[in-house]
């Protein structure tokens, strides 16, 4: 089955203006990413605040311009497509739905505007019944104004409103990063029944690592804009992960005391400017296993297991008679 998203080579650099207007600055964001997303399967893509996440989900979506590589969705490129056809097919769910719904407009009326936008304005007040039903918000919602309803009721509204295209693929960017745990609970269960209901399948976007374990099938781990690791979400933290990755779980707190201590990987040092990154492997100013080469040459892509590969010059292809990555760190 051939994959419903299909990245290849994706690059984003942004002009940045300088003091000298001659002289422009080159910010990139995303540096020649690649992945696919199969129907029904959730991606889920981590890393620090700057890493490129964001705009990497902007490109998918279509929101932005690729400066390189393309984005393929149901086989198409998004490049080629119109507003209404991406629409169909791929669905944003943001950070902060408060910020997308206009005060003036009741609930319903926000609701029923795409569907008016796409022509489909015959039965739109019972598509907007079902939509609300599907996300167990009640139907006198529909009344009220944004302000009117709490912070996980607009979750769910912004979830509802990016269902109703029936999208093949939604988009989420730091979706449950303004809500409390149980509310996050509570979404989570909701996406789950969805996605098993509709085959829908998610990008999921977020700097919480547990958060994306619990909810992907597999995880992308950027840093500085690359990819530096993908597999699935099992083996995401073992054995031939890469260093970055190993320093990110290390640097999340622990809230179980009963857990026992262990030596963790640490995190240290500031990620360098996207504007003038170091060569060779974006780490490597902050890896404690670089070597020469790691600051010369960006390292290739290694499957180091099942659907696992790491960008990693330490890193060994599976089924070779090597220590772990983590042992080389000391762990």
């Amino acid at each position: 089955m051939p994959p419903l998203l299909d990245v290849t080579g994706l690059s984003k650099v942004f002009r940045l203006r300088g003091p000298n207007p001659f002289h422009r600055r080159r910010l990139t964001a995303v540096a020649a990413v690649d992945l696919v997303l199969a129907p029904g399967e959730t991606l889920g893509v981590v890393g620090e605040s700057g890493c490129g996440k964001s705009t990497l989900g902007r490109l998918i979506v279509g929101d932005l311009a690729p400066s390189a590589g393309t984005v393929r969705l149901a086989r198409r490129p998004v490049s080629a497509m119109t507003r209404k056809e991406r629409a169909r097919l791929v669905q944003p769910i943001v950070q902060d739905p408060r910020a997308t719904l206009d005060p003036r407009w009741r609930i319903g009326a926000l609701l029923a505007e795409p569907l008016v936008i796409h022509g489909q304005r015959n039965g739109s007040a019972d598509r907007v019944r079902e939509a609300l039903a599907s996300v167990r918000l009640p139907p006198d919602i529909a009344d009220r104004l944004p302000h009117q309803i709490s912070g996980g009721q607009a979750q769910r509204l912004a979830i509802a409103r990016a269902l109703l295209p029936e999208p093949r693929l939604l988009v989420c960017d730091e979706a449950l990063s303004a809500l409390d745990a149980a509310v996050q609970a509570d979404i989570v269960h909701l996406l789950r029944r969805v996605q098993a209901e509709r085959d829908t399948a998610m990008l999921f976007i977020s700097h919480d690592l547990d958060l994306v374990r619990h909810l992907s099938h597999r995880v992308a781990v950027m840093y500085l804009g690359r990819i530096v690791e993908i597999g699935p979400v099992d083996r995401i933290g073992t054995r031939q992960s890469h260093p970055y990755t190993r320093a990110l779980i290390g640097a999340a707190p622990r809230i179980d005391p009963h857990r026992r201590r262990t030596k963790r990987a640490t995190l240290e040092g500031e990620t360098p400017s996207p504007i003038d990154p170091p060569p060779g492997c974006a780490f490597q100013t902050r890896c404690p296993l670089a070597i020469d080469r790691c600051r010369i040459q960006v390292p290739p892509p290694v499957r180091v297991g099942p659907g696992q590969i790491v960008h990693c010059h330490l890193a060994e292809p599976a089924g070779r008679d090597h220590p772990p990555l983590h042992r080389l760190a000391g762990d």
